[in-house]
């Protein structure tokens, strides 16, 4: 008989507790335990988070260094998560290193706090130069904070300097013709060109209206794990350190996938407008690797002047970012870089003024005050779905409330890592496959062939109220788990229909990526 007030969990024969007990030890849960890896900022981020086996993820962190890249490129929401990490990590002494090239002074401000609060630091400490606050903050630096310790700023000398001349056109944001003819305008006499667009929908029109004479490629994030890997690859050999392979003239249309993170070089550039910090960023892949008789010069593609209608980027990027951006750009036609770095970023993201006849301040303003109110609202959401902040006397990560479910890709009810991240990870398959696939027993390599065809959809797609001949999505269990089994037609179409009639259509072309949108 069982101790009075035991608490049975299961006999050692309960199939439930096994199931119970090997939940905790799968693939993309024990992968936090290795001693050394590689991830998305997804998984560190769940380790701060209110979710089932979050405990796991932090433990797997315990006497590890993380490392952050890229902490400017993440808004309120998921900076109120690492910031919440930042304090635990903090607690269980897991030092961290944050990179970033255009980092905001009250970004760095906030995670200086959360990692090594005012009251429990000294003042802060200048040496080999370093000086000043905001705009006036010496770049690049190295801040080094500690409990009980001087927060260090270390100025650092960079390795290069240049100068970035700014090109604007007005009115040629959203028109993929003039677009292309910009492109096919700067490669005339040579020369390899990357045209940056903001969606993907924007991206593959541009791709389109290029002419048929010109060398070119595709690359966005709506391709298939197989096809963007086979696609990263061409364009690593094309554009990479390594010329052997270089063509004589090229266009890349891209998103925002080569801005980051790829070592690639470009003779000529044309972006569509974004937050300056994120035009710097795109500007690193002008004129990398080699020097060229010119300045390297940035095409930025804008509205018409006095136009504040930004289109689809206007999804994408806060309209206080992209109002001051435009600004700056129409009095700024050139930078030197690294030194203008902090003005141009603390310009953008500030709510100063500065001569610039052609802006309409007070539609900026207003931009500032909602852009306040909406960081506020999204610190708030992101607050809610962290753990508590790690107290001295009481060990309680979590309220008592529920924690979601077992979701591992950061869009479960409480595992999302990402405000609008309602992608679903889907494979297209045949009828037949996908009712022979629904049960999800299949062997390691059939599950690794499998996932190189997924590609990601969009959450708002009909997908389980197919039009009559299509067969709705299916949900697989097993091994494939939170994977979606779309059943495509012999053309490879689907169709679906949605609550107010309104019929969509999906289809996947290797050339163009995932074509998906409403028809009627």
């Amino acid at each position: 008989p069982e101790p009075e007030g035991a608490l049975v969990v299961g006999e050692p024969d309960d199939r439930s507790s096994q199931d119970a007990a090997a939940a905790w030890f799968r693939p993309t849960r024990k992968a936090m335990l290795a001693a050394h890896g590689v991830g998305t900022v997804d998984q560190a981020m769940l380790a701060g988070m209110h979710v089932k086996f979050g405990f796991l993820r932090l433990y797997g962190l315990t006497e590890r260094v993380l490392v952050i890249d890229e902490v400017h490129a993440y808004d309120a929401y998921m900076s109120a998560i690492i910031c919440r990490l930042l304090q635990w990590c903090a607690c269980l002494e897991i030092p961290v290193i944050l990179l970033s090239a255009t980092l905001s002074a009250k970004q760095r401000e906030a995670m200086i706090e959360a990692y090594c609060p005012s009251t429990h630091r000294l003042d802060e400490r200048r040496v080999e130069g370093a000086g000043g606050e905001g705009q006036h903050a010496d770049y690049p630096l190295i801040s080094a904070v500690a409990p009980g310790k001087d927060v260090l700023t270390i100025h650092a000398e960079a390795s290069s300097t240049r100068t970035l001349r700014f090109e604007t056109h007005p009115g040629l944001l959203g028109d993929e013709k003039k677009n292309a003819r910009l492109a096919e305008k700067l490669v005339t006499h040579g020369g390899c060109c990357c045209v940056i667009l903001n969606t993907v929908k924007q991206a593959q029109a541009v791709y389109r209206a290029l002419g048929d004479d010109v060398p070119k490629l595709l690359f966005h994030a709506r391709f298939t794990a197989q096809d963007r890997e086979r696609i990263a690859k061409e364009v690593m050999e094309k554009f990479g350190k390594d010329t052997t392979h270089r063509p004589d003239r090229f266009v890349l249309v891209a998103t925002q996938v080569v801005e980051q993170s790829l070592d690639v070089d470009f003779d000529h550039m044309i972006t569509e407008i974004a937050p300056m910090d994120l035009l710097l960023q795109r500007s690193g892949r002008l004129h990398r690797h080699r020097i060229r008789a010119t300045d390297p010069t940035l095409h930025v593609l804008t509205p018409g002047l006095g136009d504040y209608r930004f289109g689809g980027t206007g999804f994408v990027y806060a309209s206080k970012s992209l109002l001051r951006t435009v600004a700056l750009l129409a009095v700024r036609k050139q930078a030197s870089l690294p030194k203008d770095f902090r003005t141009l970023v603390e310009d953008t993201y500030g709510e100063g003024r500065w001569p610039s006849p052609d802006t309409d301040w007070e539609a900026v303003e207003k931009a500032d005050k909602e852009w306040n109110q909406e960081i506020k609202l999204l610190r708030s959401q992101g607050n809610d779905l962290a753990l508590c902040k790690p107290n001295p006397r009481i060990f309680r990560p979590v309220d008592n409330v529920p924690e979601g479910d077992d979701s591992d890709d950061g869009n479960g009810w409480r595992a999302k890592t990402r405000l609008g991240a309602n992608d679903r990870t889907c494979v297209f398959v045949s009828p037949a496959e996908g009712q022979a696939l629904r049960a999800g027993v299949l062997s390691k390599k059939a599950l690794k062939d499998l996932y190189r065809r997924s590609v990601k959809i969009a959450r708002y797609l009909p997908l389980f109220t197919a039009c009559e001949g299509f067969s709705p999505a299916i949900e697989a269990v097993g091994r494939l788990q939170d994977l979606l089994l779309l059943p495509m037609s012999e053309g490879g179409v689907w169709r679906g229909e949605d609550e107010k009639m309104n019929v969509y259509q999906i289809r996947y072309d290797e050339e163009l990526g995932l074509l998906a949108g409403k028809i009627s």
